[in-house]
């Protein structure tokens, strides 16, 4: 993350929103999971009828199951951006070269 980057978040923490509009921001985040949900469900239906007409080694079969999986990859990454950082998240951003922060590459 660059020094401009940084500056942007701690600028962004220190935003303070009022709890009406956190309330409404938890509930559109919720009607988003529960559409991302539905459309995960839909492609699997879909893939499998896909897979039961063209048979489960055809390319078709594949490509089905592939937005399928692409769709539940989307799904954990949203999750994964509403949640709160930890506090070891909060500090290797304030601190990347700090040695709890370092991440090696082997």
């Amino acid at each position: 993350m660059s020094n401009i980057e940084q500056e942007l978040q701690k600028a962004v923490d220190k935003v303070q929103v009022p709890d009406s509009v956190s309330e409404q921001i938890q509930q559109e985040i919720k009607k988003a999971a529960s559409r991302i949900d539905e459309l995960i469900e839909s492609e699997r239906e879909r893939a499998r009828a896909v897979c039961d007409t063209s048979g489960s080694d055809s390319g078709d079969c594949a490509a089905a199951w592939d937005a399928v999986e692409e769709l539940q990859a989307e799904a954990s990454h949203q999750r994964a951006a509403t949640q709160p950082k930890t506090s070891l998240e909060k500090y290797c951003d304030e601190n990347p070269s700090a040695a709890e922060c370092l991440i090696y590459d082997e």
